[in-house]
């Protein structure tokens, strides 16, 4: 079932943003909160145990279809040129969908249900190697991907019920990642971001990278609105488990400094 399999393909939809945009260092503790969105379209391949691999693409209207719930936030402190960055991400997604054939003249009924919840956690530390109109900074730290898969299939017929099951997984593994960003003020209102990041290894994913474009606005002295484009690719392949991943969209967030 595409949609049932849609699900998986959703299991590494949301990574995390190494905190869009720092606070300004200023000799004492700053903190940033910065609730957001990210709009994807999903290009994936799942495969849990045996082939078959399962092939997903979704655009942002599939994946805000199936969202049940969803939060995402993430949180800077900055002191100096030294800045603690966290981020995370929970995700409830569910779908269903009833197929019917006839065969020798007796209608069979496939029915599958499932739902996905995902978890996705990092914490890291940013060092301000550059500071001015153009700052850039560097850092690195750990992200932590949990995938729950709960599905219910059926086959019925002539309203008899002939087989049922209910397949599920738990998958959960850590990436370290290393990244650089860079700031570029435009006026004291507006500036411009860039951000990329690499990490997996091998520890955890095989690789994963990611990149974004962006853009912030102050609308005062303590809150920010930003936006702009990210891509993220993922590839993780152990123990059976099989997870290929391209990730692109818009995010919009709004960041509160205190």
């Amino acid at each position: 079932m595409k949609r049932a399999s849609l699900s998986l393909g959703i299991a590494l939809t949301f990574n995390l943003v190494s905190g869009p945009a720092l606070a300004q260092a200023s000799g004492a503790w700053r903190y940033e909160l910065t609730p957001y969105l990210w709009s994807t379209a999903i290009k994936s391949e799942v495969r849990n145990g045996p082939p078959p691999t399962v092939q997903t693409e979704m655009h942002p209207g599939d994946v805000f279809k199936g969202l049940d719930f969803g939060l995402m936030g993430a949180f800077e402190a900055r002191r100096d040129r030294w800045g603690l960055l966290f981020d995370g991400v929970y995700a409830k997604l569910s779908d269903s969908a009833t197929v019917t054939n006839t065969v020798a003249g007796v209608p069979l009924s496939r029915s599958a249900a499932g739902n996905i919840k995902v978890g996705l956690f990092s914490g890291g530390v940013a060092y301000r190697a550059l500071e001015g109109g153009t700052s850039v900074d560097l850092g690195g730290g750990l992200r932590y991907n949990r995938i729950d898969v709960d599905a219910d299939l059926s086959l019925a017929a002539r309203n008899a019920l002939l087989l049922a099951a209910s397949p599920g997984f738990t998958r959960y593994w850590t990436d370290p990642y290393i990244g650089a960003r860079v700031q570029h003020a435009l006026t004291e209102q507006w500036a411009l971001l860039g951000y990329a990041d690499v990490g997996g290894f091998g520890i955890g994913s095989d690789i994963t990278w990611q990149a974004l474009a962006g853009a912030s606005y102050a609308a005062n002295e303590s809150v920010s609105i930003k936006f702009g484009y990210r891509f993220l690719h993922t590839d993780y392949d152990k123990d059976g488990f099989k997870y290929k991943s391209d990730i692109r969209g818009l995010y919009l967030g709004a960041g509160i400094r205190f």
